[in-house]
């Protein structure tokens, strides 16, 4: 947990902003007052002009040329939201010019990402063509354009992206290509032109917002700008009418305003869709016309073509999920997979879901036959451009940034991919780049929250790139959560306004309600109940800061072993060798076994009851629940001596090498005396009121019993319940409980036999 430096008074209280908010922006480099201004302000005369860029002069007076003499002048887009944006952006603008234009957006199966021959000489086929502009693309197209010039075609690149050591014989526009330009997406270029061009420019600010918000560039500076003024644009009556139409069909409320979350999460999906799935001409075309009944169906169109994108990139990712069962995470830095079948539209989405899941680079690979075409997304800190520059002996073609990137590559060379890939990474970046470390800007208690601190927030909106949504932090130790009805979800009701929920996370309800010390990272926003404004908080991620726990659930977790249960996993685990990274897992039973480990092995993960994430981090385990999954770990280490049942288990399960070590632990603590009555007692209970309905915890089902007449405590409920589940009289099975009626011998358990041992 960071600690809170000192800011100055002044500071913190400057222009009568939240002292957090101040901190905030203070962290976040505004650290005097005339900077906090401009961020705040970010006004529209403080854009950039234009001729920062280099060959914008030079661009904008060629295509003046031709627009007085009437060329055929063509627009050679892209097929994703920022590509679009800017054809968009681009035609509008020429088209208001007087100029004879026309557009052509590529398929993303037939044409592939950016300038090709075969693309080029159809077009050049259907007609003439005297100039052709590039926008978001084309600045690696060296070849291309020698192509083009060869056949009498002036050409203009406008484009965003990383160049290689040559530029194509241009004019190239690209900030990238110079240290002293904004950070545009290729919408943002394109409206930098278009100022050269005209006068009405901000009349694309709604265009260019999209844009930069969907590429992901930093929202800072020009691009905080643009997006803050075309927020605007949304939110107006009068809204662009495909835009409207779009927002509808995402069901957006009528005269609700638009922010950047909007933006991100129901705008730019629906446009990105068609180019991922069909084609982007519906959208571009959603963005440049105007007839109602058109912009009505091409809007239904998206959202439906969004819907099986979201489809597809759910199959996909579980797919890849269950290839990672077989690739040996603990062995490589990097994900590369290959799927014949997957559709090459969503793979870069999988691709972002599994780095963000798996913390490390990844390359999803589609295609049948000898092309393999796909997409890498990245880590901050390792650059999947410069991995890529590395390999490029052996790929058939690359191109993006560090965080995100295409690649073309023949099958024959995927498993050289893999190695080279985790050779280079291996040299050249730290452990320490891959280890998950959850991102806190300012601490700030949950209680705190307050309408102030609401308005004082939304200053800093729109949000995005370099200016994240805040994540607030705070230690803490009982939170008080609980479930959604059946769902994953958790809750927690802080105020009459304020709700804290944790998506996906039933499994760490344990960790949040017990009084273990811990860091709770959330995000916070309005919420509109009805006519009345509440405040809702997002839980982000849990970070242990002290691992013990209750001598009780120590032994609880002890006695779990002697409980037959199969493990989660059909998988078998991969036996590999030693990694200073991943792979090595230590369960242990008792605290003294962990302190000691820890103290041993001081760079090891250490978490309690359960795994913290996917990866196979070098890790000491203390008290594990049942249904873990150890399939990714190389080696296995147990300690404390827990039934030997259970160890044969895991050796049965994961064929990898399984150690035992260590004597039976001693617990401080009473063990509750097990009277059989009172256990047949629990039985009957149970299967009067619980057999065969909904299981969700030992906690709740006690809670039932409760409402029914029982009357021993948590503790005595749960040692029954695990003996009886020891002697086959219990099972959960998809969530529902059977309790069975069979003659049982209670002399044979145990566990009863272990706790009559250790009360002597």
């Amino acid at each position: 947990m960071k600690t809170a430096r000192q800011i100055p008074t002044q500071s913190l209280e400057h222009n009568g902003l939240h002292p957090v908010v101040a901190e905030l922006l203070l962290r976040r480099g505004y650290d005097t007052p005339q900077k906090i201004e401009s961020f705040l302000r970010a006004d529209l005369s403080e854009l950039s002009e234009p001729s920062v860029l280099n060959g914008m002069e030079e661009g904008a007076a060629m295509i003046r040329e031709h627009i007085r003499k009437q060329s055929s002048i063509v627009i050679y887009g892209d097929y994703d939201c920022d590509g679009i944006g800017a054809a968009a952006i681009l035609y509008l603008t020429l088209r208001s010019c007087g100029a004879n234009v026309k557009v052509f957006i590529p398929t993303r199966a037939d044409d592939g990402y950016g300038l090709n021959k075969d693309s080029l000489t159809k077009l050049i086929s259907a007609g003439k063509v005297d100039l052709i502009v590039t926008v978001d693309c084309g600045v690696t197209a060296k070849e291309e354009v020698e192509f083009l010039r060869q056949n009498g075609v002036s050409v203009v690149i406008t484009d965003h992206h990383e160049p290689k050591d040559e530029l194509p014989d241009c004019i190239v526009i690209d900030p990238k290509t110079q240290t002293d330009a904004p950070e545009l997406c290729g919408a943002g270029v394109a409206l930098m032109l278009s100022r050269m061009l005209c006068d009405h420019w901000s009349d694309y600010l709604d265009l260019c917002a999209i844009s930069t918000v969907a590429d992901l560039v930093p929202l800072k500076g020009d691009n905080r700008i643009i997006v803050k003024e075309g927020l605007k644009m949304l939110s107006s009556r009068n809204i662009r009418p495909g835009l409207k139409a779009l927002l509808r069909a995402a069901g957006h409320l009528p005269g609700e305003a638009v922010d950047s979350y909007d933006v991100a999460f129901k705008l730019a999906p629906r446009l990105n869709a068609a180019g991922r799935l069909s084609t982007a001409t519906k959208s571009f075309r959603l963005l440049t016309e105007t007839d109602p009944s058109l912009l009505h169906i091409l809007a239904q169109e998206l959202d439906a073509e969004n819907k099986r994108r979201q489809d597809l990139c759910v199959k996909t990712i579980e797919e890849g999920r269950k290839m990672l069962a077989d690739y040996d995470l603990a062995a490589h830095r990097i994900i590369v997979l290959h799927h014949p079948d997957w559709e090459a539209g969503v793979v870069g989405i999988a691709a972002a879901k599994l780095t963000e899941e798996f913390h490390r680079p990844t390359i999803l690979l589609t295609g049948k036959g000898g092309l393999l075409k796909g997409s890498c997304r990245s880590i901050s800190g390792v650059s999947i451009f410069e991995i890529l520059a590395y390999c490029s002996p052996i790929l058939v073609s690359y191109g993006g940034h560090s965080m995100a990137a295409g690649v073309g590559i023949r099958s024959e060379n995927l498993s050289k991919l893999i190695e080279q890939a985790d050779a280079y990474i291996k040299e050249r970046y730290a452990d320490e780049v891959f280890l998950f470390r959850p991102h806190g800007d300012v601490p700030f208690g949950l209680k705190q929250l307050d309408e102030k601190f609401m308005d004082d927030l939304k200053l800093l909106e729109p949000f995005g790139m370099e200016n994240a949504r805040p994540v607030f932090y705070e230690r803490c130790l009982a939170l008080p959560f609980v479930r959604i009805k059946s769902h994953r979800h958790i809750k927690l009701k802080l105020k009459q306004n304020i709700e804290v929920v944790a998506f996906h996370a039933l499994q760490n309800l344990e960790i949040l309600n017990e009084p273990i010390e811990k860091d709770v990272y959330y995000v916070v926003e309005r919420e509109m109940r009805g006519n009345r404004v509440g405040i809702k908080c997002y839980l982000r991620h849990i970070e242990l800061t002290e691992i013990r726990t209750d001598p009780k659930e120590l032994l609880f977790s002890y006695l779990a072993t002697f409980v037959p249960h199969a493990m989660p996993t059909a998988s078998v685990g991969i036996p590999g060798e030693k990694d200073s990274l991943y792979g090595d897992l230590k369960i242990v039973f008792s605290e003294d076994t962990f302190h000691k480990l820890c103290k041993e092995y001081p760079d090891y993960q250490k978490t309690v009851y359960r795994l913290d994430r996917s990866n196979p981090y070098n890790t000491i385990l203390l008290a594990p629940r049942q249904k873990e999954d150890y399939a990714l770990y190389h080696k296995i280490t147990v300690y404390d001596a827990p039934a030997e049942q259970w160890t044969d288990l895991l050796k049965r399960t994961y064929r990898i090498p399984i150690e035992r070590i260590g004597e039976e632990p001693r617990f401080n603590v009473s063990v509750p005396p097990i009277d059989l009555d009172e256990m047949r007692n629990t039985y009957a209970f149970l299967k009067a009121y619980r057999n065969q309905k909904p299981f969700s915890g030992l906690p709740i089902t006690f809670s039932e019993l409760k409402k029914s007449g029982y009357s021993y405590d948590f503790d005595v409920f749960r040692l029954h319940w695990m003996i009886l589940s020891e002697l086959g009289l219990l099972r959960t099975e998809k969530g529902i409980l059977s309790v069975l009626q069979q003659k049982v011998n209670p002399e044979h358990s145990q566990i009863i036999r272990y706790c009559r041992r250790i009360r002597q």
